[in-house]
């Protein structure tokens, strides 16, 4: 029912450290909201993963939706066990691409051309663009983190998106 409802779950393989998948499926757990526009997962790869989803690119809800659950986790975690953050390096995490704001953003879109050119423009853009499931289904990631903040790496990538979306 959870891969049914359509979430963007990263499966475990992509995880790269041998053994980010160790003991599993011990000690891991995925929370879905009732509405099912966010989940979290717990030791999938890294520690925590927070995803949240909007409506026909609204890359900003979708982060604003995540936002507000990882604030939840942020407060319902005792105060003497914080998220593991360095102070050059940002939020400590399995995949290297992540540090900084520990962050990933996907857009999946239906993309009726996407050819070199495209991939060079995104490339320029900091967005990675990788081949979706479904017929001209793209999925479009945010590629920068480190030496951003949270909200300068959506806001960058939603204007990098609109520019090469239109």
């Amino acid at each position: 029912d959870i891969i049914a409802s359509g979430l963007p779950f990263p499966a475990a393989q992509h995880c790269s450290h041998p053994a980010a998948a160790a003991d599993w499926p011990q000690a891991r757990g995925i929370f879905v909201s009732q509405d099912r526009k966010s989940a979290v997962l717990v030791n999938e790869c890294d520690h925590l993963c927070v995803v949240g989803l909007g409506e026909a690119g609204d890359v900003g809800g979708a982060f604003s939706r995540a936002c507000k659950v990882l604030e939840a986790v942020q407060t319902a975690l005792p105060s003497e066990e914080p998220f593991a953050v360095d102070t050059r390096l940002g939020y400590v995490t399995v995949h290297p691409k992540n540090l900084g704001t520990g962050m990933s953003i996907d857009l999946l879109a239906e993309l009726t051309k996407a050819d070199e050119s495209f991939e060079e423009a995104a490339k320029e853009a900091s967005v990675e663009v990788f081949p979706a499931a479904g017929y001209r289904r793209w999925l479009l990631r945010s590629t920068v983190g480190l030496g951003r903040t949270e909200v300068n790496q959506a806001t960058e990538f939603i204007e990098a998106c609109a520019q090469l979306l239109s």
